[in-house]
């Protein structure tokens, strides 16, 4: 009953997060900073009256784990500063194993599944894009070919070269062959998405916090530039006092990645058979 309580928390911060993230693109940091506080609560009280110390070490180092793993998916420019955030507070959700090495499986399995949950919404997310400004991406996505025309040439050049080493020497050059040959054109695809649906000009009075700038802003003598943290509260006071709009990148929301990924990795945690999806990792 203790674990059904716990990832019933989650499972509702997780949910909210992602209503937030897919209505006002952004996470509130009360939302995140209370999950991991619940978190790391439930786990103290549960150590202090069962008298097993354990029981907290390792969702703390969850903590400090999925700690580092945020940084590196958020200075990566894979997550947003709310998703990484997200991510941390999960830690003592997942890292709780009645071992050490129990623990780090729950994390490769909720790690794994997040990766197959992200790949997958990515290319649909992406494709509904896609298809809703299937005019402006045909375009975009012909430009991309023309400027990068040397860029698929070298990539066909290796293709055929790993494709011919593949056939007589080891498969695995087969597999590298068809990396060259698809990689750029994920590349072109992405770029022509971003351009056809994710590039947005908005009024400075709905500019927020952590907005992905996609042109420099020059308000009198101040220059904004783009940057990977976003916009600060005190580039938005002067956009605002300016009045000016902006033109901003939006990315892909993964906080409803992280929701589907939790909920699977508690099917895990209770037994896949129970959810109706028994030997999904055999």
């Amino acid at each position: 009953m203790e674990e059904y309580f716990l990832f019933a928390a989650g499972f509702i911060g997780t949910l909210m997060a992602s209503i937030q993230d897919m209505r006002k693109r952004e996470i509130d940091n009360v939302l995140n900073f209370s999950l991991l506080i619940l978190g790391l609560t439930y786990h103290a009280f549960n150590a202090i009256f069962s008298h097993n110390y354990t029981a907290f070490i390792y969702p703390a180092l969850g903590f400090l784990i999925f700690l580092v793993i945020g940084n590196l998916f958020y200075y990566s420019r894979m997550f947003a500063g709310g998703d990484a955030k997200l991510l941390i507070a999960l830690g003592p959700f997942i890292f709780i194993g009645n071992s050490l090495i129990q623990s780090l499986e729950y994390m490769f399995y909720f790690i794994l599944l997040f990766l197959i949950v992200g790949s997958i919404f990515g290319i649909l997310y992406s494709a509904v894009i896609s298809l809703r400004n299937l005019k402006s991406f045909s375009k975009y996505f012909r430009q991309e070919i023309s400027r990068k025309k040397s860029l698929l040439f070298i990539s066909l050049g290796f293709f055929i070269i790993f494709l011919a080493v593949g056939f007589y020497i080891d498969k695995i050059f087969l597999f590298l062959s068809f990396l060259f040959l698809v990689f750029p054109f994920l590349l072109v695809y992405a770029k022509a998405v971003e351009k056809a649906g994710m590039i947005k000009e908005i009024v400075y009075k709905k500019v927020r916090e952590g907005d992905w700038l996609y042109k420099s802003v020059n308000i009198r003598s101040k220059t904004i530039k783009p940057s990977w943290q976003g916009l600060s509260k005190s580039d938005i006071a002067l956009i605002k006092k300016a009045k000016k709009n902006v033109i901003i990148r939006e990315g892909i929301p993964f906080v409803p990645v992280i929701f589907i990924a939790y909920v699977l990795f508690m099917a895990y945690f209770f037994g896949w058979s129970n959810f109706g999806i028994a030997g999904l990792f055999g």
